[in-house]
């Protein structure tokens, strides 16, 4: 059986009680008719045994009373029935209701045969069958809701009339008996066309409310669904201790990337089935949307046993799936928010949300409870969000800029860009937490502009022959108006383009796309200058040189060819990369020079340019100004000190944080976030780790 018809059958079951409660309650609805009914009944009956005086009419009359009277009271019993109401309880209505209508019919019936057969008056017979007529009529626009019964009830009522009328034996009288049978079938043929229009019409009202409510891939209830469910539950005085829990599927996109959104909605379905057998059977599931799923617990022990069952969720979740030959593994995480005094449904959703950002950030594939500190936490990442809005608006981000440093003439050729922000309660907000705020935001555009318009406008200060070098990401190089943006930030701050040097990493070349060539040549033709940054990490493929050494000015060499204690391991390789980027006619970086004898180190190989704390930090724009001023005469290059003929010492590597996402649109912010940092000393060291986003290390 495939997915779609487990769904229609699953709509068909859930709309069978509530259709079955709409039927019955239509047998109900119509009180103040009834009441008239047996009222005028009852009056005509009364008038027709004072007219003759038949003894066999005030029975009839009696008999109608009493039975109208048992009628009424069962519909008085409906509406005063206890809510909600179960089908059991339903039926048992419906039946003494039912009996109750027999017997009305079947005196009605009586009283009418009573009135024809015994009495010659024309008037009582006119009386008897027109009462009779309409009444029945009457029964057939109120009964679609019980069509057998009714079928039974016309015949009761009406029938003994049509038999009633042959016995006269005149024209006249056996006329209008056949014309009382006529009208019996059609009543019955009538009463079954408004039972079939009531029917569909109660159908579809609550296959849409059934769709409206509940998630037509998984059979869930859907979010709206799910808050109708709980929210009552809530309220109630006897609720007990509750809890909310919201899982999240891991690694669920890279499904519908890979495999395709068929694959992942069979995925999807599979999940639901394994989160039912998760759960306990009171306990409601739901899917929210994509790949988010909530389960409501209730009359939970302790917070404990959300943990148990949040464990076996992540358990059971994460087991394999084959799907259409595919293995495929992904992962649950969950967060729990257990009920508090007063607790109301938005506040719950709030907190297990923050919970499950919590799971996500610590790992992924476990569960996590709320506390109170992590509303703090997010009320405090909201306000630095807005203050990041209102810096950027203000231009409160600063830019410091590191020298890069000619090796020949000890000059420095160019400055890095690198993005401060000194936050006026927080202090100091390190680059990768900027880059974090301004992806959440959806900002990073905004702050590449101000970052490439400031950067340029600085460098317009500078001596001519110092170039400005700004970082850009594989996303941000690849935006379709990242030439544009380039083109009218030159024309702005009148900069040369040829002091204009963009550092991108590996990243924006692995897909060589005529996209990618065709941003490598309006680069080119444009005279602005690239690099390719962090050469020596990750891929580190020599073919991205052949490809691309036509539209590449330069390399920059990563720090990790310096560490290590193997100076002449470490001299080989640089000399290598350096002298093979060399002969294909670029110019080659180290960056990382914090010591002495790691400047040695590289003095031996065909190395052109170095950038480090040994020549210079990150300085701001006032400062770096002084520095370039200064340098055109003396040149940065550090004087060896005097007796150092140490050896080289062990490097500690410290591992750096860097942006979760690429920059989109813009130069990235981020001071070589990407590369990793070396522990040097003193205080060269904490400068670093400072501009790094760190916190100083100890000294």
């Amino acid at each position: 059986m495939n997915n779609s018809a487990l769904n229609t059958k699953f709509v068909e079951e859930k709309m069978a009680p509530a259709i079955h409660a709409a039927l019955v309650h239509a047998i109900f609805n119509t009180q103040g008719p009834m009441l008239a009914g047996v009222v005028f009944v009852v009056f005509a009956a009364g008038i027709t045994a004072e007219k003759t005086g038949l003894p066999i009419l005030w029975a009839a009359t009696g008999a109608l009373a009493l039975s109208s009277l048992a009628r009424l009271y069962s519909v008085k019993r409906y509406h005063n029935r206890p809510i909600p109401t179960s089908d059991a309880q339903l039926d048992n209505l419906k039946f003494l209701h039912n009996v109750a209508a027999l017997v009305q019919v079947s005196t009605l019936g009586f009283w009418t045969f009573a009135a024809v057969v015994y009495s010659d008056d024309p008037i009582v017979h006119l009386i008897a069958i027109s009462v009779n007529t309409s009444l029945t009529a009457g029964g057939a626009a109120r009964a679609y809701g019980q069509l057998n019964i009714f079928r039974h009830q016309v015949v009761l009522s009406f029938g003994p009339a049509a038999i009633a009328l042959l016995t006269k034996f005149t024209l006249y009288y056996v006329f209008l008996a056949f014309a009382a049978v006529t009208y019996i079938i059609s009543l019955r043929i009538i009463s079954a066309n408004l039972t079939s229009i009531f029917i569909k019409y109660l159908t579809e009202k609550e296959r849409s409310n059934i769709l409206a409510t509940h998630d037509a891939l998984t059979a869930l209830p859907n979010r709206l669904g799910f808050q109708e469910a709980v929210e009552p539950i809530l309220a109630a005085d006897n609720s007990g201790l509750c809890a909310f829990l919201i899982i999240d599927l891991d690694r669920f996109k890279q499904v519908n990337d890979t495999l395709g959104h068929p694959v992942g909605d069979k995925l999807l379905f599979y999940v639901a089935a394994r989160l039912r057998q998760s759960i306990r059977e009171q306990d409601i599931a739901a899917r929210f949307g994509g790949d988010e799923f909530a389960v409501f617990m209730r009359g939970i022990e302790s917070p404990d046993a959300a943990g148990v069952i949040a464990e076996r969720i992540v358990e059971t979740v994460g087991r394999s799936y084959i799907i259409d030959l595919n293995k495929i593994e992904i992962g649950a995480s969950v967060g729990i928010a257990i009920t508090q005094p007063s607790a109301n449904y938005d506040t719950l959703l709030k907190n297990a949300d923050l919970a499950l950002y919590a799971a996500k950030a610590s790992g992924r594939g476990n569960h996590c409870f709320f506390e109170p500190e992590m509303a703090t936490r997010v009320i405090a990442e909201r306000a630095i969000e807005i203050d990041f809005k209102t810096a950027l608006a203000k231009s409160e981000f600063e830019l410091h800029f590191q020298p890069i440093v000619n090796l020949k003439s000890g000059k420095i050729s160019s400055c890095e860009a690198l993005l401060r922000w000194n936050h006026p309660v927080h202090g100091f907000v390190p680059p990768a937490d900027i880059i974090k705020i301004a992806q959440s935001l959806k900002m990073m555009p905004d702050l590449g502009r101000w970052i490439f318009s400031h950067a340029c406008a600085e460098c317009v200060k500078w001596p001519d022959n110092v170039a400005i070098a700004i970082n850009v990401s594989p996303a941000g190089f690849m935006e379709p108006v990242f030439i544009s943006d380039i083109r009218d930030g030159l024309k702005t701050s009148s900069l040369p383009p040829h002091r204009l040097n963009f550092e991108i990493t590996e990243g924006a070349l692995l897909d060589n796309t005529a996209n990618t060539q065709n941003v490598l040549s309006d680069l080119h033709n444009l005279g602005v200058g690239v690099s390719l940054d962090d050469f020596g990490t990750g891929y580190s493929s020599l073919s991205y040189l052949h490809h691309f050494r036509r539209r590449l000015q330069k390399i920059k060499i990563d720090r990790t060819f310096l560490d290590g204690n193997d100076r002449g391991y470490a001299r080989t390789v640089l000399c290598s990369i350096a002298q093979l980027a060399t002969d294909i006619g670029l110019t080659v970086v180290v960056e990382g020079i914090e010591t002495h004898e790691q400047l040695e180190l590289i003095s031996l190989c065909p190395i052109d340019e170095a950038q480090g704390y040994l020549f210079s930090k990150p300085l701001p724009a006032a400062e770096v100004h002084d520095l370039l001023t200064s340098s055109q005469i003396t040149g940065l290059m550090p004087p060896k000190p005097a007796n150092d003929d140490r050896p080289l010492k062990p490097i500690e590597v410290v591992t750096e944080t860097s942006p979760a996402d690429p920059v989109p649109t813009a130069p990235d912010s981020q001071p070589s976030a990407r590369r990793p940092a070396r522990q040097s000393s003193g205080r060269s060291r904490r400068g670093r780790a400072t501009d790094k986003g760190k916190e100083p290390p100890s000294t």
